[in-house]
């Protein structure tokens, strides 16, 4: 989540590292196999764990990238800041393809996610737009058989709910931005919280609906009224799994306490 100040409200959750986690073997629903501790979870509120950690995107092992368009006419500079040259500029509509994001200058409050280009050639974030979801990334051999589960590609920003090996919903969302990235891994839903209000040392964000908690952490699937709509398929969160709200409610009633969770780039 991010801080946003609107008639005095600040809204964030903050969200901090874990450790990546090896991929393991093919795993049904019906196995029941625990992919991550299921005991101990904080309750209430999301958890403050800190310090930001490196602000550069990992590269994708997977050989997917990033890929969209400029909203509109957009600078393109040396470095992530508006102090920098501007290289040449970005005409409305572009296709640009984005193999990292960086942590650059804040243009919008506690947002400041840059694309690099390639070396030497970064424009800001929130000027450009993902391109529409078709078809569900490719999923690999790790993938479980049956059963549901869910899909996050943390490259390409997108979330899929699946029967088995059938796609029955994919969507955008907004993971983790970087130094704040979502953990890769695979887990399952520990809990969840149809609507509450997550309370910490510097936020307070009221009525956030559908929370499914897969970390002891506070890392979640849940809905996101704050964050602009076209915004969706870019980095965004402080380690959540962010959507439009009617999503985190399909997944909401898709999902159930043991669902499992894979989170990949």
């Amino acid at each position: 989540m991010l801080i946003r100040r609107s008639s005095g409200l600040t809204r964030r959750a903050a969200i901090g590292s874990l450790g990546a986690l090896a991929l393991g073997a093919a795993i049904s629903r019906g196995s029941q196999l625990a992919w991550a501790q299921q005991t101990g979870t904080p309750a209430g509120s999301l958890s403050d764990l800190g310090l930001r950690r490196p602000q550069r995107t990992p590269a994708s092992s997977s050989g997917l990238v990033w890929q969209g368009y400029a909203a509109d006419a957009a600078n393109v500079r040396a470095e992530p800041n508006t102090e920098s040259e501007i290289t040449r500029e970005l005409g409305a509509n572009e296709g640009v393809v984005v193999p990292f994001f960086v942590a650059g200058e804040e243009l919008t409050p506690d947002y400041p996610v840059w694309a690099e280009l390639e070396p030497g050639q970064y424009v800001y974030s929130n000027l450009l737009r993902s391109n529409p979801v078709g078809e569900a990334p490719p999923i690999g051999p790790l993938a479980p058989n049956e059963g549901r589960w869910i899909d996050v590609n943390l490259t390409l920003e997108i979330v899929t709910a699946y029967e088995g090996q059938r796609p029955v919903t994919t969507f955008l969302g907004s993971t983790g931005q970087p130094g704040w990235e979502t953990p890769p891994g695979l887990y399952t839903i520990i809990r969840r919280v149809e609507n509450e209000r997550m309370v910490g040392p510097d936020y307070d964000v009221p009525n956030v609906k559908w929370t499914q908690y897969f970390t002891n952490e506070g890392h979640a699937l849940h809905g996101n009224y704050w964050r602009e709509p076209e915004l969706f398929g870019m980095p965004g969160s402080h380690g959540c799994v962010s959507m439009l709200d009617d999503q985190a409610l399909l997944l909401w009633q898709f999902a159930e306490i043991g669902t499992p969770l894979r989170i990949r780039r």
